[in-house]
């Protein structure tokens, strides 16, 4: 028996097959992709949110609390434990800052009647000697003061606590001059022109050069040297000393609370390991940045605090008055 088909119609049905797999194919792959994409965002939708969360605190340092999700699932549950333990950090932080305060707060009045008290005691007997006494009365109350004013800035008072336009090179010039006549001197470089006024606190950014002019002259051999020039959009401080410096693995760590390195920089007379510290806090307050590398000899700090300019307004120039 001999049977006859046409062949067309079977290569015709193999070229639909063909094309619906190619075409098909693709587009479902495509659709699944999709479904996929939107399952899976919808998902992890919640935990991206956590994450935003997490790195505004971490960031910002503001106190605040990470998103809930309205769905009753297990990120729901994990987002209310991990608020409940943001909650008891944030009590276990303020107990410690509200007691390092108060405990600072509380040294000061015994710290100055006992001061008091020896230097009465001094008029009216000459012959008992009360310097070094004084000398560590001196000593605890600058480190109840550093410790009062950290704990201040731990508790969110690191900005500026007033916004004025302060001329950093007449403010260093004015710290500087509580050096005249001591052992090591402070060259003041003159300043190039007028300097851009910065925006802070006067008296924080008087305490940022005084804290490394007091570095820096207790570690230097000849002398200091200061320098004030505006560059880039920001005023920079530069504080120069010909000391032994410090090594360049240490420079970060030295701006750490109570970090005392072992060569010859850390045998001071009363440093504790807080002004450095003090300095990198109050600079930061002010947007700016502290640092140190390599002088010649010895080490040099720069500090830098931007001053605020627009394109329709110049940085305001500090203004020259004759004095009598």
């Amino acid at each position: 028996m001999i049977v006859a088909a046409n062949i067309r119609e079977v290569l015709d049905g193999g070229k639909v097959v063909r094309t619906a797999v190619g075409v098909g194919f693709p587009v479902l792959l495509a659709v699944l992709a999709m479904l996929s994409w939107l399952v899976v965002g919808a998902t992890l939708r919640p935990v991206e949110s956590l994450r935003r969360g997490a790195a505004e605190i971490t960031g910002k340092g503001v106190t605040r609390r990470l998103p809930v999700p309205d769905a009753h699932d297990e990120v729901q549950r994990l987002a209310v434990t991990l608020n409940d333990m943001l909650s008891r950090l944030e009590v276990a932080q303020d107990r410690q800052r509200a007691f390092v305060a108060d405990a600072a707060h509380e040294l000061r009045s015994p710290l100055a009647s006992l001061r008091t008290q020896l230097e009465i005691a001094a008029r009216r007997s000459p012959e008992l000697s009360t310097e070094d006494v004084l000398a560590e009365i001196d000593r605890l109350s600058r480190l109840v003061d550093d410790l009062l004013l950290l704990a201040r800035m731990d508790a969110g008072m690191a900005a500026p606590a007033r916004q004025d336009e302060v001329d950093l090179g007449e403010v260093a010039r004015g710290v500087a001059k509580r050096y005249d006549g001591g052992q090591v001197p402070v060259v003041v470089a003159p300043a190039p022109g007028d300097l851009p006024l910065v925006v802070g606190d006067r008296d924080r950014l008087a305490r940022v050069i005084g804290n490394l002019l007091d570095n820096a002259v207790r570690h230097a051999r000849t002398r200091v040297g200061l320098s004030v020039v505006a560059e880039d959009g920001s005023v920079i401080v530069r504080i120069a000393d010909d000391g032994p410096g410090i090594p360049a693995a240490d420079r970060e760590r030295v701006f750490e609370r109570f970090t005392r390195l072992d060569d010859a920089r850390a045998r001071d007379d009363g440093g504790v390991g807080l002004g450095l510290a003090i300095v990198a806090d109050l600079v930061r307050g002010h947007g700016g940045t502290v640092s140190l590398t390599d002088g010649t000899p010895g080490l040099l700090a720069t500090v830098r605090i931007p001053f605020r300019t627009t394109e329709a307004e110049p940085p305001r120039k500090r203004t020259t008055r004759s004095r009598r």
